[in-house]
């Protein structure tokens, strides 16, 4: 008898994909257990960042992270993107790991969110294309913290913010 599929909705949300750069050879240069230690300390700072601006880690893999917020928290979103990339360097640093603080995307999409997974490790989770065209966001030139034209959207609607065209 098999139970019944965990709560899964339908949910607007600012969805922000960190990604460092230069992880890969970084895991040919750094042993295992300080590239470890150098992770652990990095998500961290993810989940303080995220949190600060009311956003929660959805999960974070290898040299990335990814964090959703609900959309009247789209500045913060924005600013924990800001927050986290100026975090890198030193905790780099501190590490001897040798990245940089690459990409931090943010988009907004509808997406599907709950509990996903098998029985007995099932876990929060998002999925659907937004998702994908954040991580996609990444692959544009340059540095920064690449907004999707929803998420400028998003932003020019929130109460004190005069003008969303954001150049960080």
């Amino acid at each position: 008898m098999s139970t019944p599929a965990p709560h899964r909705a339908l949910a607007t949300r600012v969805i922000l994909v960190h990604d460092l750069a230069g992880f890969t050879k970084a895991t040919a240069q750094t042993a295992p257990l300080e590239l470890a230690a150098f992770l652990d300390a990095y998500y961290t700072a993810c989940a303080t960042r995220v949190r600060a601006g009311g956003g929660r880690i959805v999960k974070v893999m290898g040299d990335a992270c990814l964090a959703v917020f609900d959309v009247a928290r789209c500045a913060d979103a924005l600013d924990a993107a800001v927050a986290l990339r100026a975090d890198i360097a030193p905790l780099a640093s501190r590490h001897g790991v040798p990245v940089t603080a690459g990409k931090a995307c943010v988009h907004v999409a509808e997406i599907a969110e709950g509990l996903l997974g098998p029985e007995g490790d099932r876990r929060f989770d998002v999925v659907g294309q937004g998702v994908n065209v954040t991580f996609l966001l990444g692959s544009c030139r340059g540095a920064g913290v690449p907004l999707s034209e929803a998420a400028h959207r998003a932003l020019s609607t929130l109460p004190g913010v005069k003008n969303a065209a954001v150049n960080i």
